[in-house]
């Protein structure tokens, strides 16, 4: 039944799926549920026909699966195939439409980048329609938006609520299929910081290099995959965790230096307020002494004491032997 461009669409034969105009990922749909459960659907949505006969949803996506979600089986939309003929107009103008109302999360940027790029020359997509998009007109960063879409479930929406940001997903498209997987069930299942979500990344591939073993294979081994298990350690602390494990294996030497000297200091019995710096890496070749004092009495009694500790002259590089 059709009445002035509006048609009756049966919702049993939509997709749930995103179609090729979708431009939405990582949306929370119960407050449309509930705007259409108080008070009806006040804008129609709008589609198109096909070329197998059946409509595509042009605006209008997120209502129509809030629509079967209340058990609606049809509603109103309005058909601009005739208005909109091309695919590249229903995707502008559902880009344009909805460029008004909202921000994009860049996998739904990179939703529309992929499907621009299979209509319109890429140049026109990294002059016109990246910086549309708040984007710098950068290839490789293009290609990084473009296979955002194909990512794990997960890691998508993790990359739509910010807690991935792009440059992390670069990185984990420079490794294999595999390997991307892996990790990235590390940056979802675990609560990693942006610059913990480098050292993650960059551990791995160093030992994965070194070892000559898959990051997939070295991610689960026992000791590591029993860290992400353990239902009793919470987000953060398995991220520290599991980095702590990783930089031992990393730098087993460095690692060990840096107990042997953080012993060393602990076994002098420092006064109260007085700490012992270092270079976490030993590069710098100097030591610093740290002494927190209220008044000068106070400072000159922790002097004092510094001066008789024994051991004190034994401290210094923890690779070397002791004169």
């Amino acid at each position: 039944m059709r009445e002035e461009g509006l048609i009756w669409l049966d919702l049993a034969h939509v997709d749930e799926g995103p179609g090729p105009y979708c431009m939405s990922f990582g949306f929370d749909l119960e407050p449309l549920i509930l705007s259409i459960r108080r008070c009806g659907l006040i804008n129609n949505p709008l589609v198109a026909r096909n070329d197998q006969g059946g409509m595509d949803v042009i605006v209008g996506y997120r209502r129509i699966l809030a629509l079967k979600t209340l058990g609606w089986g049809r509603v109103q939309c309005r058909d601009l195939s005739a208005l909109l003929p091309s695919p590249l107009e229903r995707l502008l103008f559902n880009l344009y439409d909805n460029l008004t109302a909202r921000t994009f999360n860049d996998v739904e940027k990179g939703m529309i980048l992929a499907r621009l790029a299979s209509l319109v020359p890429k140049e026109v997509v990294l002059s016109e329609h990246m910086p549309l998009l708040g984007l710098p007109s950068h290839e490789p960063l293009l290609r990084v938006y473009m296979q955002v879409e194909g990512l794990e479930k997960p890691v998508k929406r993790a990359v739509a609520e910010g807690r991935i940001p792009i440059r992390i997903v670069r990185s984990l498209l420079d490794l294999d299929s595999d390997s991307a997987k892996m990790l990235g069930r590390w940056l979802t299942d675990a609560t990693f910081n942006f610059n913990q979500q480098s050292q993650l990344i960059e551990y791995a591939l160093d030992i994965s290099l070194r070892e000559k073993k898959g990051i997939s294979d070295l991610m689960n081994e026992e000791g590591l995959a029993d860290i992400l298990r353990n239902p009793k350690v919470k987000g953060p602390q398995k991220a520290k965790q599991t980095l702590e494990t990783l930089r031992q294996r990393r730098y087993p030497r460095l690692c060990r230096s840096q107990e042997a000297f953080k012993e060393k200091v602990k076994r002098l019995n420092l006064p109260e307020g007085v700490m012992v710096r270092f270079d976490p890496y030993f590069e710098n070749p100097h030591y610093h002494l740290e002494i927190s004092f209220r008044e000068g009495r106070a400072l000159r009694e922790k002097i004092a004491r510094l001066t008789q500790l024994e051991g004190l002259g034994g401290l210094g590089d923890p690779w070397r032997e002791n004169s």
